[in-house]
């Protein structure tokens, strides 16, 4: 997401304030995944990018933080000894944080129905915490954030690297997302912000839609979005659910999953922005950046702790 006016000076005020200095090079990579509206296929969207990224050889952590719906352990079948709501209790860091799933993909489980509460500021901290310091580091890590936009998800959309925003081509969703892209907009978001168009049922009809976002975006906010494709509406998107398995591996030869792998390629292909080397090994990291953003949050989450 490209913000011409805006995102310039808050580039400038970031530059100001000089680099942070972090010990060692970062190698994991961020992905914020989210929908404006409920039923768009987030969590389905989510899950096969990180069954996709885990079977073609990327250390994978998904990470279930929509608000409002725990999905990823039931469309799993998992039973997880840890979720987010043993955080305050000092139990995120046992043995059995991240649950394993298909493709040895690893997974920390959102709260169940009966626990769900909002987390506080510091309790996301120490979720976000809780991933910088993972040893070894995995290769990605996918942020499943639902379909609604509360105050406290703004530290994780700042701590992505990535935005991917699902949408479908429905007026109510189409309406929702570009409502969801002013509240990024507001909220100073700098990095890239993808869009992907789920249960379409042309390419024709998807990229009318993304060119709806696109001319609102350019003309209101100043901003510019990326294509990240589309996925077609089918039937085998439900079996695969049913089945508990994502689509990529029920179904990899199926339209939808062959279009998820497309988006997946995309993703994987964007290169990846390193810090430059000040000196001894150690590198800086830009303020303003969502490597910056997670060094922040680690430091309040050091600080908690201390």
């Amino acid at each position: 997401m490209i913000c011409i006016d805006q995102a310039h000076h808050l580039r400038l005020l970031a530059l100001s304030a000089g680099p942070r200095r972090s010990s060692k090079r970062g190698t994991t990579r961020w992905l914020a995944v989210a929908g404006g509206k409920g039923g768009v296929g987030t969590t389905t969207i989510a899950l096969n990018l990180a069954a996709t990224f885990a079977r073609r050889g990327q250390a994978t952590v998904l990470v279930d933080a929509d608000p409002d719906a725990s999905d990823i352990a039931v469309m799993c079948r998992l039973a997880p000894r840890t979720t987010q709501a043993h955080m305050p209790d000092g139990q995120l860091d046992s043995p059995h944080s991240l649950v394993l799933g298909p493709v040895r993909l690893e997974i920390l489980c959102g709260q169940s129905s009966r626990q769900r509460l909002p987390l506080p500021g510091h309790t996301r901290s120490r979720l976000l915490g809780y991933l910088i310091e993972k040893t070894p580091p995995p290769d990605w890590v996918v942020l499943d954030l639902g379909d609604r936009f509360i105050p406290g998800e703004h530290s994780l959309w700042a701590a992505a690297d990535l935005l991917l925003l699902v949408t479908t081509p429905e007026l109510p969703a189409i309406l929702d997302t570009y409502a969801s892209l002013k509240t990024l907009f507001a909220h100073g978001v700098l990095q890239p912000i993808w869009v992907v168009v789920n249960a379409a049922d042309s390419e024709r009809q998807a990229n009318e839609v993304y060119r709806r976002l696109e001319r609102a975006c350019w003309r209101f906010l100043g901003c510019r979005l990326e294509p990240a494709g589309w996925v077609a509406r089918d039937r085998v998107v439900r079996a695969a659910v049913a089945a508990s398995l994502p689509l990529t591996i029920k179904a990899p030869r199926s339209r939808p999953a062959r279009q998820l792998e497309h988006v997946a390629s995309r993703l994987l292909s964007i290169p990846c922005r390193t810090p430059a080397p000040l000196a001894d090994g150690v590198f800086s990291e830009a303020p303003g950046t969502a490597a910056a953003a997670r060094a922040s949050l680690k430091q309040e989450n050091d600080s908690s702790q201390a």
